[in-house]
């Protein structure tokens, strides 16, 4: 993942790339080459850019079908734009004066290749063998362990 958002700030004007969950946690955070020496917290900046997030899907909700999938907030010192990826987003700070085409194209890219890594960790994770359970179940005919008895064959004493 790290790789993937590496490539997406070594573009030019990118000062500052993120994948932030919904909650406002950021998941993994890269300094583009723009990046200045007074950069703020991007701890803080990923909460407030994912409460802006939850504001905008609140009020465009009664209004559209789906919940928007790119936000751009351009202010006086950059341009703040949020792309979904999966169930998080995609956050980029540009330089003042860029304009946003200028990296949609790079920004749907990086989120296709971060949506085919998530779905790449699930299914490893489906792959794996299930646990062994924590309690161990009675013996069957064969000597085997099954599951454990549930409540309603239980013999009581």
């Amino acid at each position: 993942m790290k790789e993937i958002l590496e490539q997406l700030a070594s573009q030019v004007g990118v000062r500052l790339t993120a994948l932030v969950m919904d909650d406002g946690v950021p998941v993994h955070t890269c300094r583009g080459s723009a990046a200045g020496e007074d950069e703020d917290d991007t701890n803080a900046l990923a909460a407030l850019s994912a409460g802006w997030a939850l504001e905008v899907c609140g009020s465009t909700a009664p209004l559209a079908w789906d919940k928007p999938q790119r936000m751009a907030l351009r202010g006086s010192h950059g341009t703040l734009v949020l792309r979904r990826a999966h169930t998080a987003w995609l956050l980029v700070i540009l330089v003042e004066g860029l304009r946003i085409e200028d990296v949609l194209l790079a920004m749907d890219g990086t989120a296709a290749r971060l949506e085919r890594f998530v779905r790449g960790l699930a299914d490893r994770v489906e792959g794996a063998s299930a646990p062994a359970p924590a309690l161990p179940g009675k013996r069957n005919e064969q000597g085997g362990v099954g599951a454990p008895p549930l409540n309603t064959e239980q013999k009581l004493p």
